[in-house]
C-alpha cells in the first residue's frame, strides 16, 4: 500500500491497479498531476515519486511530503506538488 500527500494535506492510501506488475507510469502521472517524474530514495526500501519539474512549474508546497522527505533523507529541500511514497517494488 502507498500513500499519495496531496498538496491541500490529504494523505490518501493508493494501490496499483496491477499489484503484481506496480504502479505504471501512465497511474503516476495521473496521480501526481504531472508529465514527468522523478524518483527519490528514503529509508528501508521506500521510494518517493515527485513532479520532476514541479519547482519550475511552480507547483504549491507540499509540506506533508517534505517533513517526510526530510525526516527520511536528513536533506533540507522542499517537496512541491503531490508526492507518491510507496516500497520500489511497487514501481516497475
Amino acid at each position: 500500500m502507498a500513500t499519495l500527500y496531496k498538496t491541500n494535506g490529504e494523505e490518501i492510501e493508493v494501490a496499483p491497479r496491477n499489484k503484481d506488475f506496480g504502479f505504471s507510469l501512465k497511474e503516476m502521472y495521473d496521480l501526481l498531476e504531472c508529465e514527468l517524474i522523478e524518483i527519490v530514495s528514503l529509508c528501508q526500501g521506500k521510494i518517493m515519486v515527485i513532479d520532476e519539474e514541479g519547482k519550475v512549474k511552480g507547483k504549491k508546497l507540499n509540506l506533508f511530503a517534505t517533513a517526510v522527505f526530510q525526516s527520511e533523507t536528513g536533506v533540507i529541500d522542499n517537496i512541491v506538488g503531490h508526492a507518491l511514497v510507496c516500497n520500489e517494488k511497487e514501481v516497475k
